[in-house]
């Protein structure tokens, strides 16, 4: 286990074409850990930071984000179910950018969360050795409308949600 604290002072400048220059604060705590044994492992990092802006220019944020990973052997050396998670806040805008760490907390926030899960077989029956691998995964993004298709034209939703899977087998 590992705590940290992190205290920074920024300077942002736009030299062209605005010439804006921006000061914040950005203060952070967080912990990662991990364990590993003889048939599992597994690791978690979260991170709070909180961003202070100085002046008009300088808006205020926060953000949190969190990633966790997990894997057991349900058969020793034989079969092994792994899962995993992602929460974070980012940032849309308009135009498609996207920040991971906006400055703002209310201007094109959007929440991702994402979480996969699958097992894994490698097995040896005489001279045949046999791997597979199978992993569903699913994400979903929550925002408010973060697309202008033009002026005076409402937001547009982007994304949702979706579902990924991948399979593999080996036999040889």
């Amino acid at each position: 286990v590992a705590p940290y604290i992190e205290a920074d002072q920024v300077l942002e400048a736009d030299l062209s074409p605005d010439s804006d220059v921006v000061t914040y604060t950005r203060l952070a705590v967080g912990v990662d850990a991990s364990f590993e044994g003889r048939n599992s492992a597994g690791g978690i990092s979260l991170r709070y930071e909180r961003r202070i802006g100085e002046g008009d220019g300088a808006p205020d944020g926060d953000l949190i984000s969190g990633i966790a990973r997990v894997s057991a052997s349900i058969v020793p050396h034989t079969l092994t179910v792994e899962a995993g998670g992602l929460a974070a806040r980012t940032n849309v805008q308009g135009n498609g950018a996207a920040f991971i760490s906006p400055l703002a907390d209310n201007v094109g926030k959007s929440n991702v969360y994402a979480a996969y899960a699958g097992p894994s077989l490698d097995a040896h029956t005489g001279d045949v050795d046999i791997q597979g691998h199978y992993l569903v995964g699913y994400t979903r993004l929550e925002q408010s409308d973060a697309a202008v298709t033009g002026p005076g034209a409402g937001g547009v939703d982007l994304f949702d949600d979706s579902v990924t899977q991948s399979a593999e087998l080996r036999v040889g």
